[in-house]
C-alpha cells in the first residue's frame, strides 16, 4: 500500500502570547500513514495532536522537517484534504443543507440527493432549513461531518468529531463514519481521547507522548469489522495505560 501522508522530524513552535517565549508543540515528530489506511492518534490533552492535524491540512506550517501528502510538500490548503475541526466551523448565513451542499456547490457538482442521504444518516432531519446558531454544539459537529463526508475527500482529517455527543449519538456517527470509509477508503487521521473510539475505528492506534508530542508507540488493530469493543478487553487496558502512562 502507498504512502500517502508523511512527517519527518517535524518541529513547530506556537508564542502563547505576544512578546512571550516560545513553546514546542511537536519536537521530532514522525509519522507514516499508507493511502487508505485509517489512523488514530491518542495522547494527553494539550500534547500537539491538533497540530499534527493542521500541518496536513496545510493551515499551518512546520519551522523544521517535512509534511507531506501524497508525495508533494503541503503548500497550503487543497480540495482534497477536509479538516473537520473540534469547532464546527460552519457558514453562519448558511442553513443546514446549504452547508452540507457548500463544497460539492463549489466544486460545480451539486448532488441534493447526497445531502439528502446525510441528513438522514446523521440524524439532522427537521434541521435542513435551520441555521448554525438554532443548533446544539453536537448537531453543529453532525452538519460539519456531513459537509466533509460529501466531498469524498481523499484525506479526511477529524479533530475530536463526536466529544460534544451523547454516547447513543456517538455510537451511531462512528458506524456512520466507519461504513462512508469502508466505501470510498479515504486516508484517516482521527484525535481523538477515546480508547475505545480509537479500537472501535482504527487500522492502527499511535499514542503520542505529553508536549512536545513525539510518537511513542504504534499499535495495530487486527479485529475484524464491525468490531466487539467489550472483547477486546486486554487491548482497551494496554492502550488506556499507554495513554496514561504518557500523560
Amino acid at each position: 500500500m502507498s504512502r500517502a501522508i508523511r512527517l519527518a522530524g517535524v518541529h513547530k513552535a506556537f508564542r502563547e502570547a505576544r512578546g512571550g517565549a516560545k513553546v514546542d508543540a511537536l519536537v521530532g515528530f514522525d509519522l507514516d500513514v499508507a493511502a487508505g489506511e485509517f489512523v488514530a492518534v491518542v495522547g494527553p490533552s494539550g500534547s500537539g495532536k491538533t497540530t499534527v492535524l493542521r500541518l496536513v491540512a496545510g493551515f499551518d506550517t512546520p519551522d523544521a522537517g517535512v509534511v507531506e501528502v501524497g508525495g508533494a510538500p503541503v503548500r497550503g490548503i487543497a480540495p482534497d484534504r477536509v479538516l473537520v475541526a473540534q469547532d464546527a466551523g460552519l457558514f453562519p448565513w448558511l442553513t443546514v443543507a446549504e452547508n452540507i451542499a457548500f463544497g460539492l456547490e463549489a466544486a460545480g457538482r451539486p448532488n441534493p440527493d447526497l445531502v439528502a442521504a446525510l441528513v438522514a444518516a446523521l440524524g439532522l432531519a427537521g434541521t435542513e432549513r435551520r441555521y448554525p446558531k438554532e443548533l446544539s454544539g453536537g448537531m453543529k459537529q453532525r452538519v460539519a461531518l456531513a459537509r466533509a463526508l460529501a466531498v469524498e475527500p481523499a484525506v479526511l482529517l477529524l479533530d475530536e468529531p463526536f466529544a460534544a455527543l451523547d454516547a447513543l449519538s456517538r455510537e451511531r456517527l462512528q458506524d456512520v463514519l466507519e461504513n462512508a470509509w469502508l466505501a470510498a477508503r479515504p486516508t484517516v487521521i482521527l484525535v481523538t481521547h477515546s480508547v475505545d473510539e480509537a479500537i472501535r475505528l482504527a487500522d492502527r492506534v499511535v499514542v503520542v507522548s505529553a508536549r512536545p508530542a513525539r510518537v511513542r508507540t504504534e499499535v495495530p488493530v487486527t479485529a475484524a469489522r464491525p468490531r466487539d469493543i467489550a472483547a477486546l478487553g486486554g487491548l482497551r487496558r494496554g492502550l488506556g495505560l499507554l495513554v496514561r502512562d504518557e500523560g
